[in-house]
């Protein structure tokens, strides 16, 4: 009864927050259909088995590595600057803000790392739970970060077109 319950709550969230258009919505719906299995009822949600899990993030690599193709290389090509200065910010701010956690005693330093590096959410989730950082932490911290960037980005792009209006720059 408990694996019912599971795999009904994960595929319920998942196809409700998919058709509700959020962003990540399968992922974080299933998420969420999962915890409230946890948190409202008297069943403990049951543990992906090993398979399920590889099938699971077989299944997200496939989805990702489809998306490369000969096209999309040639086009990001003519952002290779724009794209090198993002990541080696984006990385470097990461690594010092992770030092500054772990210096602090908030975590030890792979799931500090982990959680503030930039990443989709999935691959963060799955590469946490191979390195045996504290998965839920890095789950967390990229689904309210998902959230936030979701819920924020319209204002900011707003913000910023209003400030570069006139100026010749879009």
């Amino acid at each position: 009864m408990p694996t019912i319950v599971t795999v009904v709550a994960a595929l319920v969230g998942a196809f409700a927050l998919d058709r509700l258009d959020v962003p990540a919505g399968s992922l974080l719906g299933a998420v969420a259909g999962v915890a409230a299995v946890n948190l409202l009822t008297g069943i403990d949600a049951v543990e992906l088995p090993a398979a399920g899990r590889f099938a699971a993030f077989a299944a997200l690599g496939w989805a990702i590595g489809e998306g490369v193709t000969g096209e999309t290389v040639r086009q990001l090509g003519s952002s290779v600057d724009v794209i090198a200065i993002t990541v080696v910010v984006l990385v470097v701010v990461g690594a010092l803000t992770a030092w500054a956690m772990t210096a602090a005693g908030l975590t030890d330093a792979s799931t500090a790392y982990l959680a503030t590096s930039p990443g989709a959410l999935s691959q963060m989730a799955a590469l946490s739970a191979d390195t045996g950082a504290d998965s839920l932490l890095v789950t967390t911290t990229h689904t309210v970060r998902v959230i936030v960037v979701v819920l924020v980005s319209p204002l900011v792009a707003a913000w910023l077109t209003a400030g570069t209006a006139g100026t010749g720059a879009a």
